[in-house]
């Protein structure tokens, strides 16, 4: 959602094998001994395979320890496939897709049947927007597709635009039935956009395709959002590295990730600047308006989709703001920098808890996985 977010990152680098995202770098280092299932492999039977295509229009990669090349071939094509059906579904680039197909129908007054996926996708939507009062909307599509045209054009959106916009946004105008997966989009012209929160799913999906395939250590990326599950062998979970405060910086922090997420969003690359003001890519579901206030948010949580859904809330809620939010929310940590003339950093009280022993900006190690 575009409100909701493109992912603005750079590329980091992962320390076993250069596996490069942007912001976050991930990096195989330590892990505990995983569950024992029958007939799994034993850890030293497993080798690193690596797999990487372009879906959802960003690269796509997922690290898989298996016994086989065959065998992880075999679980990534299951993987890749899942992704592309899921954005056969979501996607609004394409007038194709069931959601595309769906807002085309908005107003019309009937109830539509939907996916599972689309239905799941809504129902944590709309957890979202409740939790964030309004700062997490998927019905923001109208404004992104405003400031898509901006961007192109460098001119700004009209007030009357904007204005017009602003009538169909808002999740109180989507009606979901509440056992059957129906719904009902209430204003014509409406249009959801799922940008702040489909790469999460999707890579909550792929992991979950994986472990139906007996994979039980992998890491999937998707521009820059990273879901993990498990741990490399012989580590005690996955070192990313986190994009350090100033972009000239070559050090940062590393996190230690196990079945968990990660996700960032900010506006350091992705913006545009019209008539000497620089507006982000992010967009306040209230105004409208691309935001002006320069932040650069990593959120860990425990699924994909969270992640991605609350690294967009503190983006639009602003670093300090933000940071408290995530603060109030269970199993969620947040680093939030205000960017400026003077770079502010702000920490939820259970960042530290995912950090690296001894991880720190000035570490010496810190430029292993640059």
């Amino acid at each position: 959602m575009s409100s909701s977010r493109t992912k603005p990152r750079r590329a980091l680098r992962a320390v076993a094998r250069s596996l490069t995202i942007p912001l976050l770098a991930v990096l195989a280092l330590s892990a505990c001994a995983r569950e024992s299932e029958p007939q799994a492999p034993k850890e030293q039977e497993l080798r690193r395979y690596s797999f990487a295509r372009t879906e959802m229009g960003v690269p796509f990669r997922l690290v898989i320890y298996a016994e086989s090349r065959e065998a992880a071939q075999a679980a990534s094509t299951a993987s890749f496939a899942r992704v592309s059906q899921l954005n056969a579904i979501l996607s609004d680039y394409d007038p194709q897709s069931e959601v595309m197909r769906l807002c085309a129908k908005s107003g019309d007054g009937k109830m539509h049947p939907v996916s599972a996926e689309l239905r799941t996708i809504l129902a944590l939507s709309k957890h979202w927007w409740q939790a964030s009062d309004g700062a997490f909307d998927p019905t923001v599509g109208p404004f992104v597709q405003l400031w898509r045209k901006a961007r192109r054009t460098k001119r700004l959106p009209s007030a009357a635009a904007l204005a017009k916009a602003k009538e169909l946004v808002g999740l109180e105008h989507l009606h979901m039935a509440p056992v059957q997966r129906l719904l009902r989009l209430e204003r014509p012209g409406m249009r959801l956009d799922f940008g702040g929160i489909a790469k999460g799913f999707a890579l909550d999906e792929a992991l979950q395709i994986l472990r139906r395939r007996g994979i039980q250590q992998a890491l999937a990326e998707a521009g820059g959002d990273i879901a993990v599950m498990g741990a490399p062998p012989g580590k005690a979970g996955w070192r990313i590295a986190v994009s350090p405060a100033a972009e000239q910086d070559s050090a940062g922090e590393f996190l230690l990730l196990r079945d968990q997420a990660v996700a960032s969003s900010g506006d350091r690359y992705q913006f545009v600047e019209i008539a000497g003001k620089r507006y982000s890519h992010i967009i306040e579901p209230g105004s409208g308006l691309g935001l002006t206030r320069r932040s650069l948010v990593t959120v860990v949580a425990n699924t994909g989709a969270a992640a991605d859904a609350m690294a967009t809330i503190v983006s639009v809620l602003g670093p300090e703001k933000g940071v408290a939010w995530i603060d109030r929310q269970q199993a969620a940590a947040a680093r939030a920098l205000a960017l400026g003339d003077e770079v502010r950093e702000h920490r939820s009280r259970l960042w530290r808890r995912h950090l690296e022993a001894n991880s720190s900006p000035n570490s010496q190690n810190s430029n292993e996985g640059k």
